[in-house]
């Protein structure tokens, strides 16, 4: 639905309500009115007004004493009343004296008396105003899409005009002192409702009201022409609360004056309060100075605050609710101006020209969910300036989408050696297509922030494929790209970066500058107006808050399912996974369409008694073989882990919330759309919305709440500040909400590292430290990243199978580590004493304690893989001893463990140019310390397998060993650096390296033991050592280095030991040495297959 569609039924609600004020105040004018008749005993017209008709008393002598000329009053609205002073007390005299009361006497107030409560309470009135329509405002944010915000704000202000403008008793004593005075007044009735601004089926063409406006110059509810329309007194003379139309009459105006070269002034009102009635004239009048367009709507928008302004202080309201009213209704009058000026689309059908692009998009391409949640915090500051944006996966838009937005924040990561994440894979290769149109993308401005790790071989790979590929389709960029990396922190770099696109932003968007100005004032240290959100109550505060994040929208919701529907669901899963299992795969595999592999073997590689547990897992893929996929050495595999059941249980018992409920996930606005916001129509919403969902989201679109939590979202990760910001809003302890706003913000960043970055609190955590927070389900699950496959490097070549390909293996190593406790320093003591007191109220508090951090994929396989009954007794008893140490108590003799799972579900990742060179005569040197030397195991078998075949096909092997005979007729030496901590702990595959050194596959193999001695000796001080043989080696033009392994140390050290070595036996100078080893890199003889 369009926005100027949506703003036509927001405003047509509003006339509605209007059309209900005046019919209230006419029922107290006409109370007033009976109450001075009796008072006064007026002399009664021979014809009486209906029952019906609203009234309005209106001074004759401040009219000029007579109507105006040329214009017969109807009987019915001219009732005379005698209101003079004398006749006033005559009337009094004779009620007293001829109304014998039958009523016994009682004390009654006297009229001081009444007159002083009445003015306390018009005086409590606007408080009371306020504070009503802001929880409104408040609540109907936060129930509605983020995109009806502005509509929101501009019926919030134009609720606080109206009723702040309703006649007080002040104002009824005011005109009835008036009209005492003055010997007379008149009921005059109230104008009719404003002529509706957007055009809708029975709206007359814009024509016609550009015509109407021109004549009446303006086209609210006080115009001339809409009063002489109904019979009633022009604008000038019918003294109306101009509140009741506040809304659209400057619009209204900037349209007349955009529309009419000379439009005619409307008469001038005559006020019955001073200060409001002056703020729509000069509401009006701002809009006609401001010419057409934006202008208009500024000028408006400007003239209304400070009409609004002066009236509010004369009413004796205080500066800083006076501040909020004129901010509220200049908002509501600018938006409402430039929806009325908004081109009108006549007839369904009507030739138009192309839609003008319009709006921001804010996609994203993420693997680990950093530049999602970059995206997301982006997407969600614009919205919170104003701009009308929005949030996509790169996968889940198309470039025919991209056509109709007029700016793109591109927020991409590369992942492994320069490969697009998952989200983002498809999009980025129909971006690549060479067949697009040069000038695509004509109308597009846009910036690109990349996110990479210098440690990878082909640094932002991705992210420059959108910056060199947008230019060339004709785009034109906003402002300077952004490239974040890892090793250095992401963080600060983005944010540096953040804070220059908004002035480029709102000038493409033609968004006004002082709603900007207001945001980054806020967002630098106006923390106090950030901490009234979700509509807690401000209290003084113990923080100072600076740089709170804006609260990222829920785009999704939920519409549960009954039982009926739940039981129909559960059996069409089950014959879906049923089917699945039966049917033969079809590729391309992927995290969303993966291969479910059996599992052959499982065994440990690491030492019984050692705490560092590694394990070999081999898996048959035979079905992915006769899909036409084969996998090869350097490759990776995808698995696709669950979380663990047991803490996903903890977790909905936190929730308070059923498992076994299913739910329809569907996009809000969609679903806001379709249904209307009536749960009548909430199947119908589902159907509507469902094909709206996102496009390979990886929450189903049915399911039960329990499979989210288990195999969707990921629930063990380190929380993201946006999460932590979702979760503030929902604590209803100040203390707590405070806490979470202080660790989001920009001035909790060192507490945020220390606190959450090092000590790693999950999502049960967090909620178990914050008591009082109990979290949306939708916001919940709309926020928590996705459950992502974890990548391993194959350590097997297809040529070591029978038949070739139809197995693979790799290893694993199960990330253990402990943690320090979250209580007391996550929370202060005093609001963590709920938390101390442990889940079930026994005194057991798991984060005051030892913690143990596991990883979700390592722990899930360990548990969960068909290991030997010994091995599966090693994993249960070493859970035990972590039980007791987190809970300081016996744990279980034997804790049970789930049962093995007898297959994964995995894919394939090409390893790019990490392979086994083409040529067996090119000198290769392997890198490879603790698990990072299993993809070199493969790479020796595939050697091994080149060499034979070499023989083989040369004919040339005698009677000792082929593969040593063609190693000395030609083939290139090989070299590998392997480290671990003793010989007798994890030297992984011992015996097959031992082999390869033994039948001349490899020719060096150097081992660095780091705990075996009084000193640690690691890979570069054995390739340092070695420095005299491999200087020649890495000078050679065909040879190849590889490294795999932990890049947060590992591979600086290795790359310096390289420099070194060229430069103390190369003879190189240092910039020389460096720019080697990068020209190799770029050549591909230089690669490194790292994970941080």
């Amino acid at each position: 639905m369009e926005e100027r569609e949506k703003a036509g039924f927001v405003l047509r609600d509003l006339e509605e309500k209007q059309r209900l004020l005046r019919e209230q105040l006419g029922h107290r004018q006409q109370q007033l009115a009976s109450q001075q008749s009796q008072s006064h005993q007026p002399i009664q017209s021979s014809q009486s007004a209906p029952a019906t008709q609203s009234y309005q008393l209106v001074d004759r002598d401040a009219r000029g004493g007579s109507a105006a000329p040329g214009q017969q009053q109807p009987q019915q609205q001219q009732q005379q009343l005698p209101l003079t002073s004398q006749n006033s007390q005559v009337s009094r005299s004779q009620s007293s004296q001829s109304q014998p009361s039958n009523r016994p006497s009682s004390p009654s107030p006297s009229a001081k008396q009444r007159q002083q409560q009445q003015d306390m309470r018009d005086r409590r009135k606007p408080l009371i105003v306020l504070g009503s329509v802001a929880v409104a405002t408040a609540l109907a944010c936060f129930l509605l899409p983020s995109s009806l915000r502005p509509l929101i704000f501009a019926a919030a202000a134009l609720a606080v005009t109206q009723l702040l403008s309703s006649p007080s008793a002040e104002d009824d004593k005011a005109a009835a002192g008036a009209a005492g005075g003055s010997g007379g007044g008149v009921l005059a009735p109230l104008p009719p409702p404003a002529i509706p601004l957007v055009k809708s089926s029975s709206s007359p063409p814009l024509g016609s009201l550009q015509e109407k406006s021109a004549q009446a110059g303006t086209l609210d509810a006080g115009s001339a022409a809409a009063d002489a329309s109904a019979g009633a007194q022009p604008a000038g003379e019918a003294a109306v609360p101009p509140a009741f139309a506040a809304a659209p009459s400057a619009p209204a105006a900037a349209v007349a004056a955009a529309a009419a070269p000379a439009p005619a002034a409307a008469p001038a009102a005559a006020p019955v309060s001073a200060g409001e009635p002056a703020a729509e004239a000069t509401g009006a009048g701002g809009a006609a100075q401001g010419g057409s367009g934006d202008g208009a709507a500024d000028g408006a928008a400007d003239g209304a605050a400070d009409g609004t302004a002066a009236y509010l202080s004369s009413q004796g309201i205080s500066p800083g609710a006076r501040a909020m009213a004129a901010a509220m209704k200049a908002k509501a009058t600018r938006a409402a101006a430039r929806a009325a000026a908004a081109p009108i689309k006549i007839a369904e059908g009507a030739a138009e020209g192309p839609k003008r692009p319009e709006g921001m998009v804010v996609l994203y391409g993420s693997q680990t969910g950093n530049a999602m949640e970059i995206a997301k915090t982006i997407n969600a500051d614009a919205q919170q300036r104003g701009l009308p944006s929005h949030v996509h996966a790169l996968n889940d838009y198309s470039l025919e989408k991209l056509r109709g937005v007029a700016v793109a924040v591109v927020v991409v990561s590369s992942t492994g050696d320069g490969d697009p994440p998952e989200n983002c894979d498809r999009f980025m290769g129909a971006l690549q297509r060479r067949s697009l149109s040069p000038s695509l993308l004509s109308h597009l401005k846009y910036t690109v922030c990349g996110l990479g790790d210098s440690n990878y071989t082909r640094y932002m790979a991705v992210p420059r494929v959108f910056s060199r590929r947008l230019p060339e389709l004709g785009a034109q960029l906003l402002c300077k790209a952004c490239e974040a990396d890892e090793v250095d922190g992401l963080e600060e770099v983005v944010e540096a970066w953040t804070a220059t696109i908004w002035g480029p932003l709102q000038e493409a968007l033609a968004t006004p500058a002082p709603l900007a100005a207001a945001v980054d004032h806020e967002g630098e240290g106006g923390a106090q107006q950030q901490q009234q959100a979700g509509g807690k109550a401000q209290e003084e505060e113990e923080v100072k808050l600076v740089g709170v994040p804006p609260l990222q929208a829920c785009r999704i919701r939920l519409v549960w399912l009954d039982e009926e529907e739940r039981d129909a669901t559960t059996a069409a899963s089950a014959v879906t996974a049923a089917a699945a299992a039966a049917s033969s795969p079809t590729p391309p595999f992927s995290h969303s369409n993966p291969l479910l592999a059996p599992v052959l073997s499982a065994r440990f590689l690491s030492a019984e008694w050692s705490d560092r547990v590694v394990v070999h897992v081999e898996v048959d893929v035979a079905a992915a073989v006769h899909a036409g996929v084969t996998m090869a050495a350097g490759d990776s595999v995808g698995v696709v882990p669950s979380n663990d059941a047991a803490t996903v249980e903890r977790l909905l018992a936190r929730l308070g919330v059923d498992g076994d409920r299913v739910f329809s996930l569907v996009d809000a606005e969609s679903a806001a759309s379709a249904a209307g916001g009536s749960s009548a129509s909430a199947g119908a919403a589902v159907t509507a919305a469902a094909a709206s969902n996102r496009d390979g989201g990886h929450i189903p679109a049915r399911c039960t709440l329990r499979h989210a939590l288990l195999h969707c979202c990921d629930v063990k990760g380190t929380p993201k500040k946006g999460l932590l910001r979702i979760l503030a809003d929902y604590c209803s302890d100040r203390r707590e909400q405070q806490r979470l706003l202080f660790l989001s913000s920009r001035g909790g960043r060192d507490a945020y590292r220390e606190l959450v970055m090092d000590r790693r609190p999950s999502l049960l955590e967090l909620l178990l430290a914050f008591p009082s927070c109990q979290p949306d389900l939708a916001h919940l699950l709309d926020a928590l990243p996705p459950l992502v496959a974890r990548f391993y490097s194959l350590s097997s070549s297809p040529c070591a199978t029978s038949p070739p390909g139809t197995s693979v293996s790799f290893a694993f190593s199960l990330v253990h580590m402990p943690l320090q406790p979250l209580l007391p320093d996550l929370m202060p003591a005093a609001a963590s004493a709920a938390a101390a007191a442990g889940e079930g109220g026994d005194g057991a508090c798991p984060l005051a304690g030892p913690r143990v951090f596991e990883g979700v994929c390592t722990s899930w396989l360990e548990q969960s893989l068909p290991l030997a009954p010994e091995d599966r007794e090693r994993v249960a008893r070493r859970k035990s001893q972590q039980q007791q140490q987190v809970a300081g108590a016996a744990g279980e003799d034997s804790p049970l463990l789930p049962p093995p799972v007898p297959a994964l579900s995995v894919f394939p990742k090409p390893g790019g140019r990490f392979c086994h060179p083409s040529s067996l005569s090119a000198p290769l040197i392997m890198i490879g310390p603790g698990t990072g030397v299993a993809p070199f195991r493969g790479f020796l078998q595939e050697r091994r397998s080149l060499l034979r075949g070499s023989e083989a096909q040369d004919g040339a092997a005698g009677e000792g060993d082929g593969a040593a005979a063609a190693a000395g007729g030609g083939a290139g030496e090989s070299w590998l650096f392997f480290g671990c901590r003793r010989e007798d702990e994890d030297w992984l595959y011992r015996e097959d390296f031992e082999g390869f050194v033994a039948d001349g596959t490899l020719s060096h193999l150097d081992v660095a033991f780091s705990r075996a001695g009084k000193d640690k000796v690691y890979v570069q001080h054995k390739m340092q050592a070695r420095g005299a043989e491999l200087a020649p080696l890495l000078l050679n033009a065909a040879t190849y280095v590889f490294i795999c392994g932990d890049g947060a140390s590992m591979v600086r050290d290795v790359h310096a030991a390289l420099q070194a070595i060229l430069q103390a036996h190369g003879g190189m100078a240092a910039p020389s040495a460096a720019a080697h080893l990068q020209e190799m890199m770029g050549k591909g003889r230089y690669v490194r297959d790292v994970w941080s």
